[in-house]
């Protein structure tokens, strides 16, 4: 009885939004879903991967991002339902379903087939495309990597302030040519010059290392990032000054390890942990005779049949 067309009959105004892996209708209504299926259906893994490997197969990217992109999309059209309920004072049921969502994801790659017939390349560290494009990273002068987004700069400002970098290091005199002005102002794309641009920039970061690279950059206002490992994030100390490292004992092991803690500050009720994660059956007896009522007898006949 808590179905939308039942409530809706006493409360018209009422917005119930569905979040299901392939919505309320259709032939795979009734099927079950993840994340993993929920980005191959949808298309979006067709276009991760990488270039520099034959063969290699379509690859999901890490952080549930199926999942985000369906309660996003559930968001969005939740939105327009108020919105449409403000004019009309009629509510509705909102039915979003994660294998439409993540076909709304595939960016260039639909078009590109539904008109052209083609089907885009998967490319390491960039967007997909239909011909290959320059290189997204690029290595630094001490072997850190660099990844290169918004390239070429999306403004003047800012294709200003990297061709200065650039004379400072001696390197691309032709970029003051009005041919690279007009490619930062038209959003152009020659190839050519794009190529040629994309090459200057990996002289230029292989000329610092990838710390300056990545402080220079900020300052312009280009958006490149350091591609870190485990061990560099752990050296970060913004992270360290936030706070966000904790250490855990290990009282067993007769020592402490670094965790990464909570992605938030709270003012009022800081977060913290309590103790590493229990060992196998450390907890059964607060469990089960705790939490469960079980007797020491009953609790020792299901360790001797091995079931805990």
């Amino acid at each position: 009885g808590l179905d939308y067309t039942s409530l809706s009959e006493f409360m018209p105004r009422l917005i119930m939004t569905s979040l299901t892996g392939f919505g309320q209708t259709g032939p795979y209504r009734d099927y079950k879903t993840s994340d993993l299926v929920a980005m191959a259906m949808g298309g979006p893994m067709a276009s991760c991967g990488y270039d520099d490997l034959p063969g290699a197969p379509p690859i999901r990217c890490d952080g549930w991002p199926g999942y985000m992109t369906g309660c996003h999309y559930a968001v969005v059209a939740t939105m327009a339902a108020i919105l449409s309920r403000d004019f009309t004072g009629q509510g509705q049921h909102v039915d979003v379903s994660l294998h439409e969502a993540l076909a709304c994801t595939t960016e260039a790659a639909m078009p590109w087939y539904i008109y052209r017939k083609q089907v885009v390349k998967r490319q390491t560290g960039r967007h997909h495309s239909i011909q290959s494009t320059p290189p997204a990273i690029y290595s630094a002068s001490d072997g850190g990597l660099v990844h290169v987004f918004g390239t070429p700069p999306q403004t003047m400002n800012r294709w200003v302030g990297l061709v200065e970098w650039m004379d400072e290091q001696g390197i691309g005199p032709e970029l003051h040519g009005e041919e690279y002005r007009e490619l930062v102002n038209t959003r152009g794309r020659s190839s050519e010059l794009v190529f040629n641009l994309f090459r200057r920039v990996g002289e230029l970061i292989a000329s610092m290392p990838a710390a300056a690279v990545y402080s220079r950059a900020q300052t312009i206002g280009l958006p490149w990032g350091l591609v870190r490992s485990p061990e560099d994030t752990l050296d970060d100390p913004h992270l360290w000054d936030r706070g966000f490292f904790v250490e855990v004992e290990h009282p067993e092991m007769d020592r402490s390890y670094v965790y990464p803690g909570a992605p938030y500050i709270f003012s009022e009720t800081p977060w913290r942990i309590a103790r590493r994660a229990p060992l196998p059956g450390e907890d059964n007896e607060e469990v089960y005779l705790g939490r469960l009522g079980l007797s020491s007898q009953e609790l020792e006949r299901l360790r001797l049949d091995g079931v805990v």
